[in-house]
């Protein structure tokens, strides 16, 4: 991971050696003291570096945003800008890969080989195939991956051919084990006072306000030069690691839980051994976050479809979300045709299908409501039955969120997923349903390797966008040393 970013002016002094910009946010308020004040007082750690992999408590977010331009820093800036005057690089867009071309000349005893890949241009004006020197990477992302594959002919043989695609490699697990992390945001109302303020007005499009970040971003100040996060922490759940926890994981693992339909999708039993184990590792250590907390100082809550939802017009908020780290649920995506047409894939998430989500979610949230928003000094900013959006149970009701089965049923109301996709071409043995090997070669072909998130077999906790980048990097490595074995 270091190999992708650098980041000069941290605590722990310069880190990283990469083309990627990263940088940390000024602070020009009072909420993210408060943040790491209250994250203290509940006995947690608040100055851990959150790119040294071990993290637990309250942390100072990196962005990837240069530090004195305050520009956003990127692949295209980072990685394609400097390559571009390269003679062996050429950039097609508006042109779609419909498949891939494989050479099975050899005979069914050998392994086909990738040669290249057809290729339509997006008015259907041209169709042609690009022959490929040495190899095919593949890098459509976790959803348009295993689609292209599938297109290829590389997939589930009983799908393939009921689709009419003929079969090159047949492999059930092509599109299936899709992961995404699920949060669940909450937006409460805060008292107005001095060095506590909020987005609020430039979020409803206030004239005054917009006119402020602007003047403030041509100093490089200001909240449009920042992602705005005013505290982040890596959370675990104390109740799993005592004696009742344990016997209730045993419960929700053993399937005597309530554990939902299709909560492991289509996966061999050895990989749902070694999922589940890894899962309950983390929620069973006292250290070891099982959720990402954060704080945004205004309103940002959204519906389960992701929409933002309308700002009650009145008051101030911030706005807490609580994201599950490793998910266990896992969904699918596949085509329903032979066909580029964006309505010719399904993609099913199966969000929270697995028990052990949405109890842990669930008492994460708990733990937002009963613990972090009644420590000081967040407590105190807090308006004391001020409103919650979306709107949370509350004691009027009979019910509320201190209530297990009531908070369940809210996560699975106003839970969403995060853009994280993950997992549906994963990097394992083969037998415990791989589809591509420790070198992002894909198993039963020669020629084709897959560089994109859709290989990785389990979330991990943090974001996608960096774990994007470590895993570019690593598989370039790869790449050129085995080329330059050749």
């Amino acid at each position: 991971m270091s190999s992708a970013y650098s980041a000069q002016d941290t605590p722990w002094g310069p880190l990283g050696h990469g083309p990627l910009h990263v940088s940390f946010a000024a602070e020009e308020t009072q909420w993210p003291t408060t943040w790491r004040e209250t994250i203290s007082n509940m006995g947690l750690p608040v100055s851990m570096n959150p790119l040294s992999g071990e993290v637990c408590g309250a942390h100072l977010d990196p962005e990837s945003v240069h530090p004195t331009e305050k520009l956003r820093s990127y692949a295209g800036s980072a990685y394609l800008e400097p390559a571009r005057r390269r003679s062996n690089l050429t950039i097609w867009t508006d042109t779609c890969v419909e498949k891939i071309i494989f050479d099975r000349s050899a005979g069914d005893d050998s392994d086909p080989v990738a040669t290249g890949v057809q290729y339509l241009r997006s008015d259907n004006t041209d169709r042609g195939v690009v022959t490929a020197r040495k190899e095919v990477i593949l890098s459509a992302g976790a959803i348009n991956t295993p689609r292209v594959l599938e297109l290829s002919g590389v997939g589930d043989s009983e799908l393939l051919q009921r689709l009419g695609v003929d079969v090159v490699i047949d492999n059930a697990y092509v599109g299936e084990n899709l992961q995404n992390h699920v949060y669940v945001a909450l937006a409460a109302e805060v008292m107005r006072r001095d060095g506590f303020e909020t987005l609020d007005e430039l979020l409803q499009g206030d004239a005054a306000a917009l006119a402020a970040a602007q003047d403030a971003m041509a100093r490089g100040r200001g909240p449009l030069t920042s992602v705005n996060t005013s505290g982040s922490a890596q959370m675990p759940l104390p109740f799993f690691s005592s004696e009742a926890g344990k016997q209730q994981l045993n419960r929700l693992f053993s399937g005597s839980g309530e554990k939902g339909e299709g909560g492991s999708g289509k996966a061999t039993a050895a990989f749902t051994k070694a999922h589940e184990a890894f899962v309950r590792s983390v929620l069973e250590s006292s250290t070891e976050p099982s959720a990402f907390y954060s704080m945004f100082p205004g309103h940002m809550a959204f519906d389960a479809e992701g929409n933002v939802l309308p700002h009650p017009g009145d008051g101030h908020y911030v706005t807490f979300a609580v994201q599950l780290a490793h998910p266990l649920s896992r969904g699918s995506t596949h085509i329903t045709a032979a066909s580029l047409s964006a309505a010719d894939i399904e993609v099913e998430p199966r969000y929270l299908s697995h028990a052990a989500d949405a109890e842990v979610l669930a008492r994460h949230i708990q733990q937002l409501v009963e613990r972090v928003k009644t420590t000081e000094p967040l407590a105190s900013l807090l308006v004391a039955g001020g409103k919650t959006v979306p709107a949370a149970p509350s004691h009027e009701g009979g019910q509320d969120l201190s209530d297990l089965e009531v908070a369940k049923e809210f996560v699975r109301k106003a839970g969403m997923g995060a853009h994280h996709f993950m997992g549906t071409c994963s990097q394992m043995p083969r037998e415990m349903g791989g589809v591509v090997d420790d070198k992002g070669r894909v198993y039963g072909c020669r020629n084709l390797r897959i560089c994109d998130l859709s290989i990785v077999p389990i979330v991990p906790r943090c974001g996608s966008q960096a774990t994007a980048y470590g895993l570019a990097e690593h598989l370039a490595s790869l790449i050129k040393t085995d080329l330059g074995k050749q």
